[in-house]
């Protein structure tokens, strides 16, 4: 349980627009070709300075104060998007934005998130919602139906943190998933002696191609996890081997000159 201070602090924060993002860049795992980018929110609040999003969101979903958060996310990342679809084209990044398991309950989000996507003229496919595996664990009819409707405004669904919870590889057939991101513990693992990691990281990529699902391996910080990764057919990789979190012009001036190295080898 948090102190109702902590409430009136994000609140504040959240109230005087005090966060900003960053974008976590997401690599072709053959190429190593920029695809897209995870996006990061961090706040600049000087009571919550320092204080990690695993800290404020629990606050923030503590007090009813995520949806806030998940609509600041969203809305201000279609801005940054519709600053750079244009002059990007074809070569325009995905874009993937964590929504809490709240919106899995709010029927109003597909509707809310279909007139910000034509508000700042941004095509969906430009999007993707990341949704945890935990919150899948105890959805009913109504999640369903609503991850449905998202589908339906063209935008992908990627399913985050697999492996760490309860959803049985049969009951991916009930979720409309585009995506699944194998959790950074499992690649952290590949390191040791044991071949349980490896068993569980091959039987994820073995699904996900049986459902035709890409994949997308998190926290890669070593040449040798990529290599494993590579060697077995994962799609997409992200983490500090190739990046930490950038600021926006940092990212663009990366995507820029990962396209020109591209396009220069064709």
């Amino acid at each position: 349980m948090f102190s109702k201070a902590s409430r009136r602090k994000l609140k504040r924060a959240i109230q005087e627009n005090l966060f900003n993002l960053v974008f976590m860049p997401i690599y072709h795992c053959q190429s190593e070709q920029i695809t897209g980018c995870e996006v990061l929110i961090r706040c600049k609040s000087h009571d919550l300075q320092d204080t990690r999003p695993d800290v404020f969101i629990p606050i923030a979903e503590q007090y009813d104060l995520i949806q806030d958060i998940d609509l600041w996310v969203i809305e201000t990342t279609l801005q940054t998007i519709s600053r750079v679809e244009h002059s990007l084209q074809s070569q325009l990044p995905t874009f993937n934005v964590n929504i809490s398991a709240t919106e899995l309950h709010n029927k109003q989000f597909p509707k809310m998130l279909l007139n910000l996507l034509k508000k700042y003229h941004v095509r969906p496919s430009a999007l993707i919602l990341e949704i945890t595996e935990t919150s899948l664990v105890e959805v009913g009819e109504t999640s369903i139906t609503i991850l449905y409707e998202l589908k339906k405004t063209g935008v992908s669904i990627a399913l985050d943190d697999f492996g760490t919870g309860y959803t049985a590889f049969s009951q991916l057939t009930r979720y409309p998933v585009d995506c699944l991101k194998i959790d950074k513990s499992f690649i952290d693992s590949l390191s040791q002696d044991s071949d349980t990691p490896k068993t569980t990281i091959n039987a994820i990529l073995s699904i996900a191609r049986s459902y035709k699902l890409e994949t997308v391996a998190e926290g890669v910080e070593s040449f040798d996890q990529l290599s494993y990764l590579r060697e077995h057919g994962c799609d997409k990789v992200q983490g500090f081997y190739f990046s930490q979190p950038l600021a926006w012009d940092t990212f663009l001036a990366e995507l820029k000159k990962s396209n020109g190295r591209i396009n220069a080898q064709q």
